[in-house]
């Protein structure tokens, strides 16, 4: 569950290397780079948990209005931060560079997860260790991962990892189920950040805190967010009704009352 504190984990010793690996990803000017981490949605592959509530179109609906929202957060960064959309599958490069179009990001480009179809819990810790050793835009400083499951993310909670990361420190926006939607770094952080964490569990957020005080960094825990992977997190969303996740909360209620009229009619 959520707490209301933020937290520090103290690194182990500091390992050596990371530096010299910097080349041109994109445009220049870019302090900051800000991976979305994503599979595109489609029914019967996106938000499965969601179907029996919303049916596989309307699971695959809310997922394209996860990842509008998020896109709309990231859109909404200073110029010195630049964005990828890091996607899968590798066939739906025209979908991905048509969801950054819509977001009108000035500085976006999208990169397809490598030899891969989908995107599991299984390979995801390799798949982001593999983000992480990309060329990136010459200056880059911070580089942070977000998921699109989190539709409230907010642009302050990833100004303040990015501030973070350029102190030398990693940040992490926590999750409500263990998990976490958001890890900024610093760019000559080693892949080895992802080794051995426990994805799609009550303790991957624990597992990565202690993978990145196992590369020698410092972890600040920023504010806790909420995931929406099934029905009751949905109704959560609409019952928060926080700012942001405008997109998603149209979505779930759309499809809730369609449902709902399908039902009647039936």
């Amino acid at each position: 569950a959520c707490g209301t504190g933020r937290g520090v984990v103290r690194p182990g010793p500091r390992p050596r290397g990371g530096e010299g690996r910097h080349t041109a990803m994109s445009a220049a000017g870019a302090q900051h780079l800000v991976f979305l981490v994503a599979k595109m949605p489609a029914p019967g592959r996106s938000k499965t948990r969601l179907v029996p509530e919303l049916g596989l179109a309307g699971a695959a609906e809310v997922a394209e209005a996860m990842l509008g929202d998020v896109l709309g957060v990231l859109s909404t960064l200073a110029s010195d931060s630049s964005v990828v959309l890091y996607f899968a599958p590798g066939s739906e490069a025209h979908r991905a560079e048509e969801f950054l179009r819509r977001a009108s990001l000035a500085k976006a480009h999208a990169v397809p997860m490598p030899r891969l179809e989908d995107l599991n819990s299984s390979n995801l810790g390799g798949l982001l260790a593999h983000a992480l050793e990309l060329p990136r835009p010459p200056g880059t400083r911070t580089v942070t991962f977000v998921g699109m499951d989190t539709p409230e993310l907010t642009a302050e909670a990833v100004l303040e990892a990015q501030e973070a990361a350029l102190r030398g420190d990693a940040f992490m926006c926590p999750a409500s189920d263990g998990g976490y939607v958001l890890l900024s770094v610093p760019a000559t952080a080693p892949p080895a950040i992802f080794a051995g964490v426990e994805w799609s569990s009550p303790s991957t957020a624990a597992s990565q805190a202690e993978a990145v005080a196992s590369a020698g960094l410092t972890l600040r825990a920023g504010r806790c967010f909420h995931d929406v992977d099934d029905a009751d997190d949905a109704r959560g969303l609409l019952a928060r009704e926080a700012p942001g996740a405008r997109r998603t909360r149209a979505a779930v209620r759309r499809c809730l009352d369609e449902r709902a009229r399908a039902r009647r009619a039936a």
